[in-house]
């Protein structure tokens, strides 16, 4: 998720969910399946499925419309959750759980993942502690990046492991210029925390009709140690 904490009302447009679908959902589309981020979700997937299991409590924030929720549900865990601030977004997940999105094509049995509207900061989870959570390109959306962080390792159980993914695009930052960082490697504090896993993610998304944008994110996997 990029836009919403800066531009609320296009988190609620129709051609902001169609520009999600296509990230989350094309290669399941029923007519013309498209690719354009697809290999973006599969890597997040290989790495995440090494930290999930069947007693796996799992949060994903910003969810968006709902892939990551679905694909670890599928990997087979205990509970899974989605927030995302975006009432359409939330909607959309809800639509996809009870199979009522008939021209995506995505195999998905009975489900029970929770999907909340909400601001991660604020919101109470009924789930918490969760043992993996997910936030993927939110650091650099929010007013206070440290601050999700800390929310992040407030809500999982020592031991956890939480998977952060975010391009740095500050130019469109809500955030204060003297809370931007160069490297979110600086926000999580060594002793709460042990870097497992570092790379660089690719990441084409429609932007319109035509036209795509490719970001260069920067994925982090850290472990919960106190």
């Amino acid at each position: 998720m990029f836009w919403y904490y800066l531009f609320p009302s296009r988190y609620e447009t129709e051609q902001m969910l169609r520009n999600y679908r296509v990230a989350h959902w094309g290669p399941f589309f029923s007519s013309q399946p498209k690719n354009i981020s697809e290999n973006f979700y599969r890597e997040i997937l290989l790495l995440a499925k090494k930290h999930i299991n069947s007693n796996s409590v799992v949060l994903d924030i910003g969810c968006a419309t709902g892939r990551l929720v679905f694909e670890y549900e599928k990997l087979g865990t205990r509970a899974t959750v989605g927030i995302d601030t975006s009432k359409k977004f939330i909607s959309f997940c809800n639509k996809m759980k009870e199979k009522r999105v008939k021209e995506i094509l995505y195999h998905l049995d009975r489900s029970s993942s929770i999907f909340i509207t909400g601001d991660v900061i604020s919101e109470q989870f009924a789930n918490a502690p969760f043992s993996f959570i997910s936030c993927v390109n939110i650091i650099d959306r929010v007013e206070n990046p440290r601050a999700l962080v800390e929310k992040i390792a407030s809500l999982l159980e020592k031991g956890g492991v939480a998977l952060v993914v975010d391009p740095y695009n500050w130019d469109l930052s809500p955030a204060p210029k003297h809370l931007h960082v160069p490297n979110m490697k600086v926000l999580f504090d060594p002793n709460i925390w042990k870097m497992l896993e570092e790379t660089r993610l690719p990441l084409v998304m429609l932007i319109d009709k035509t036209k795509t944008r490719t970001y260069n994110c920067h994925l982090v996997i850290m472990q919960k140690i106190s």
